[in-house]
């Protein structure tokens, strides 16, 4: 389904359309949203033009889940004020924090919610005074530490774990009752790499007791805890996560207002953001297949389908589109301006 955006201003109507070519999405985008002083409706459009091999391949299912997802709904539209007073907000609490456990699990926070990259040097301060270690935090902070300091590129030993072991290298049995300790272990575990031990012993000890204690935990623990053993987080699509967390998040009785309004508003933000930018990367330029003679079209249809995989790569993996800057390079080539 392709989109077009209406521009309303006063009483006129400006259409942009996003393209006319088939769409391998059915998207949920919100009817209405505001960018400063314009409102915008979104509404299908008619399509009858040649379509391509998909963008994105079938088998993809995660990233469908994402685009598919329908925006968080919040109780007004922002025009960017409200944002921005909330990050402010946020990195005077980050700055403000001074015990390492609070410290660590609004830094945790951030990164499931999916708004630590507007933090990224207050978090990095933060975890450079914390990674000499902490020699005596319980099991679930150590761990929790080592996942983050690992997880940010940080240099950081998987020694820190030998308070917990008994001389044969073994797990002390008794942590075996610290269920919230466990999880965290085994989330860390998955940091380590081929030849750590420490880790290795770390990952079967958390993940046999974890799955033992699941018939008696309450029930938000118990969804936590299945959902760490079914595909833990460091393996997680990273928007996907953020909207699973958001309502995990909004659910807990200490949970932070303000965060969990930030985290919804950046959330539609982003999402409208890369719904956009697949729209246009699945229809660049197909009108042009029309003019050209057949005897090129087979190597227009090549060239569009690898520059729109490329696209699709970077979008992923990095989050942003280049497909102007394809266009800019590859349209020159062809004798368009």
């Amino acid at each position: 389904m392709a989109m077009a955006i209406i521009l309303v201003q006063g009483q006129g109507q400006i259409t942009e359309s996003l393209g006319t070519a088939k769409s391998p999405f059915i998207w949920q985008i919100p009817r209405r949203f505001s960018s400063g002083r314009s409102d915008f409706i979104c509404k299908p459009l008619a399509v009858s033009s040649p379509s391509a091999t998909p963008l994105i391949p079938a088998e993809n299912d995660a990233l469908y889940t994402y685009i598919r997802q329908p925006v968080i709904v919040t109780p007004e539209v922002d025009d960017g004020t409200k944002h921005r007073e909330l990050l402010e907000k946020t990195r005077r609490e980050l700055q403000r924090r001074t015990k390492p456990v609070e410290t660590l699990k609004l830094i945790d926070n951030l990164q499931q919610l999916g708004i630590a990259y507007y933090f990224e040097d207050d978090i990095n301060a933060l975890l450079d005074r914390l990674s000499d270690g902490l020699p005596n935090e319980d099991l679930f902070t150590t761990a929790l530490c080592f996942r983050l300091l690992r997880d940010n590129g940080y240099k950081t030993g998987s020694d820190v774990f030998l308070k917990f072991m008994e001389k044969n290298m073994k797990f002390k049995e008794h942590l075996a009752q610290d269920t919230i300790g466990l999880l965290s272990l085994y989330e860390a575990s998955y940091m380590g790499a081929n030849g750590e031990e420490i880790l290795s012993e770390a990952k079967e000890f958390s993940e046999i007791h974890l799955r033992q204690s699941m018939p008696w935990l309450a029930p938000q623990l118990r969804r936590k805890v299945g959902s760490a053993l079914e595909l833990p987080r460091h393996l997680r699509m990273a928007r996907l996560e953020a909207r699973r967390y958001i309502e995990e998040y909004a659910t807990e009785s200490e949970h932070d207002p303000a965060l969990l309004e930030l985290a919804r508003l950046d959330y539609n933000k982003v999402q409208l953001q890369h719904q956009m930018e697949l729209a246009e990367i699945t229809r660049w330029d197909l009108d042009e297949l029309e003019i050209l003679p057949p005897y090129m079209r087979i190597c227009y249809m090549a060239l569009y389908n690898t520059t729109n995989e490329i696209c699709y790569k970077i979008l992923k993996e990095y989050g942003f589109c280049v497909l102007p800057y394809l266009k800019s390079t590859v349209k020159p080539a062809l004798g368009y301006n």
